[in-house]
């Protein structure tokens, strides 16, 4: 193979943190592999932009695959949004995704989740975790996370879904205004920070998430 990625011992400690950041998904260690081949840059170049853009910044250059008997070509990124396409997902089951994407990095219990979003019926987030979505700790306290990849791709059809922003931002203010009263203090304030930083991090600029970050600062102002 001749998109082989060469390193020495002082490129492991980057090596290393590259593997972290993808949560040791064997798929992502093999393309990073080749996307620093076909950029040619360093492992620590390379972990210095996931960090900074993400994988959707990670490099343009195109790097091959193969895949249940197929080839493709194509940058690391729209290799991973293949992969994890949303395309089959219900309209209701991606607005759910979207909402468990902008989870904190720890997660947080199932219950909480449907405190916070007010989910009643949990048949849609228990299809996402048998599918793959989402991630349930088997233990008693059941906390939902989401992959950072799939958070990546999720985050991607997010920001070019008005409709969806609409909704989600929508959602997110009334809890400031409405359901406040029912949701553990430090779970909104771990979720809230997190949609507030992810609007940042990820440049969305629709109005009405303008509108979610000050509402989100009025109201740590007011409560602390």
């Amino acid at each position: 193979n001749s998109d082989i990625c060469f390193y020495d011992e002082k490129h492991l400690e980057y090596i290393d943190k590259i593997i972290t950041f993808g949560e040791c998904n064997t798929l992502f260690i093999e393309l990073v592999a080749k996307q620093i081949f076909a950029s040619a840059i360093s492992q620590k170049e390379m972990y210095e932009l996931l960090c900074k853009e993400g994988v959707y910044g990670s490099g343009e250059e195109k790097i091959c695959i193969n895949k249940d008997g197929h080839s493709s070509s194509d940058n690391i990124f729209n290799i991973i949004k293949k992969v994890f396409s949303t395309a089959t997902l219900s309209y209701d089951r991606l607005l759910l995704l979207v909402k468990a994407a902008f989870l904190p990095e720890n997660g947080v219990s199932i219950k909480e989740f449907g405190i916070y979003y007010n989910i009643e019926n949990k048949d849609d987030i228990n299809w996402l975790v048998s599918n793959g979505w989402i991630t349930r700790s088997a233990d008693e306290e059941a906390v939902l996370s989401v992959h950072p990849l799939i958070i990546e791709v999720v985050l991607d059809e997010f920001k070019n879904n008005y409709r969806l922003q609409e909704e989600f931002f929508t959602d997110a203010i009334r809890i400031f205004e409405s359901k406040i009263n029912n949701v553990n203090q430090r779970t909104h304030l771990q979720i809230s920070s997190t949609i507030a930083m992810s609007i940042k991090k990820n440049k969305i600029s629709v109005q009405i998430a303008l509108i979610y970050i000050i509402r989100y600062v009025d109201y740590f102002s007011e409560y602390g």
